[in-house]
């Protein structure tokens, strides 16, 4: 349709620009493992370093623009060999519409997990997947995108309540020798494993 050959063309303008400004980010020291900002209004890029397995350093660069976001995810030798994207679904409970604009069609990972991402976070990703075909690497890295792009969560109301709660009546009962006042006698235990079930379990808003 004419609609979805607009959002092709678009979206090879938008990669060309992408990768002209791309600049693979350098393996950072283990003392700054995260860069935040780029000092350029509307434009946020993060970078930081993971182990895989403990011993295998993997690099990922975001580079968020308004609602579009860049995900390049390799090694240190910083190659830009793919570029995937992937639009959100015009019918809900559809999968994403994706695409490969840059490389070869045979390894469909990039366009998979971008995607899935945005199957997930509900806007346009452009990804570039530069690591070895390893199910539990590219699982690892997927994961540790999608940790990154999503928002903070805030605890429910009645949950931060509660706790809050508890942190300040805690201390007073253990001060008093664990009994609660108008309690008889209360054990400092037992107020715990009540807050430590309220923490744990998932309560109404």
């Amino acid at each position: 349709t004419l609609r979805l050959r607009l959002r092709l063309r678009l979206a090879s303008v938008m990669s060309s620009l992408l990768v002209e400004a791309f600049d693979p980010p350098t393996p950072p020291p283990p003392a700054q493992s995260l860069v935040q900002g780029s000092g350029v209004p509307g434009v946020d890029i993060n970078e930081w370093a993971e182990k895989f397995n403990g011993d295998e350093p993997v690099l990922f660069q975001l580079i968020v623009i308004g609602t579009s976001t860049h995900v390049w995810i390799g090694t240190s030798d910083a190659s830009y060999g793919n570029l995937a994207l992937s639009m959100p679904a015009t019918r809900e409970g559809s999968m994403p519409t994706g695409t490969t604009l840059i490389g070869s069609h045979a390894d469909p990972g990039a366009q998979r997990m971008a995607q899935r991402l945005t199957k997930r976070l509900g806007k346009p990703i452009f990804l570039s997947l530069n690591v070895r075909d390893d199910p539990e690497l590219r699982q690892f890295v997927e994961a540790s995108v999608l940790k990154a792009l999503r928002p903070p969560q805030a605890a429910p109301p009645l949950q931060a309540a509660l706790r809050k709660e508890a942190a300040e009546f805690v201390p007073a009962a253990q001060a008093s020798g664990g009994a609660v006042a108008g309690g008889g006698g209360g054990e400092v235990g037992s107020c715990a494993r009540v807050v430590e079930v309220f923490e744990t379990q998932e309560l109404p808003q």
